[in-house]
């Protein structure tokens, strides 16, 4: 008889919802880090250097970056970073991605809030020289407000995230890479990232876009318009990010492990 394995470990949970859609950390980095640090996780992420300098791996791509340039990062979108340059602060932001989905202006109703986050890597935003010095400002806003999260400074953090893809918006090839998603797609889209979030097995396509009462070409065109990924490939990278953590964090064979993330055998895992 097969032994039991012990329950899945939890994920590092930010605990973002509509009510608090945006959490704030900032980091000091004292020494250079030459090794890179890998994360990946389903909530947006969007960061700025306030001083050193900061390698970050995403895409296949390296980008550096200094003080007053932001860094954004997708939904279980595989990211790294190293520090060339000591001391190195930053400040990130981990974002709801319904805070940005379902951001809809009618004075701007064509302006893709969130091609910042899903843009091909090789196009995603990089600021401005111009807007650095504006940037290290909205920098020291965001730490203020998030020093006492009441209900106005909730607020002003939406406003501040706002302010920062406004001052680093993509534009031209950058914005019509990234489908836009529509208004509200996030939430039609809640129980597909339901089913993918809370289960340990291959979610299908089909299955997905029935959840949803969609289609399934329209559910696959809104799905990557709303995450920048395939929906496979979305799903696979969560269930790749279970494994990771489980692996890391449990003493299981590799084996059990795949097969408890529904993966056929440790070959159809390996490759």
């Amino acid at each position: 008889m097969p032994r039991r394995l012990p329950p899945l470990p939890k994920r590092l949970s930010f605990a973002l919802d509509e009510r608090t859609p945006i959490r704030v950390t900032r980091s000091l980095y004292p020494r250079p880090l030459s090794e890179s640090s890998f994360d990946m996780h389903g909530e947006l992420e969007a960061g700025i250097v306030l001083r050193g300098r900061m390698r970050r791996h995403l895409g296949g791509r390296v980008r550096d970056y200094g003080p007053g340039d932001a860094w954004f990062c997708g939904m279980w979108e595989p990211h790294g970073f190293s520090v060339p340059v000591a001391p190195c602060e930053c400040l990130v932001l981990v974002i709801w991605p319904g805070l940005v989905a379902n951001l809809h202006f009618p004075e701007a109703p064509d302006v893709p809030w969130l091609a910042a986050f899903t843009a091909p890597a090789g196009r995603r935003p990089r600021t401005p020289p111009t807007s650095r010095a504006a940037v290290l400002e909205l920098a020291r806003q965001i730490q203020q407000a998030a020093k006492t999260p009441d209900a106005a400074n909730r607020l002003r953090l939406r406003l501040l995230l706002l302010n920062l893809l406004l001052l680093v918006r993509p534009s031209g090839r950058a914005a019509a890479a990234a489908p836009a998603a529509p208004a509200q797609a996030h939430r039609r889209l809640a129980p597909a990232l339901d089913l993918v979030l809370h289960s340990t097995r291959r979610i299908p396509g089909n299955e997905a876009a029935r959840a949803c009462g969609l289609g399934r070409e329209r559910f696959c065109r809104l799905f990557r318009a709303l995450t920048g990924l395939p929906f496979a490939k979305f799903a696979l990278r969560r269930r790749l990010d279970g494994v990771a953590r489980q692996l890391r964090d449990t003493d299981e064979p590799l084996k059990a492990v795949a097969r408890a993330w529904d993966f056929t055998d440790e070959c159809h895992l390996h490759r």
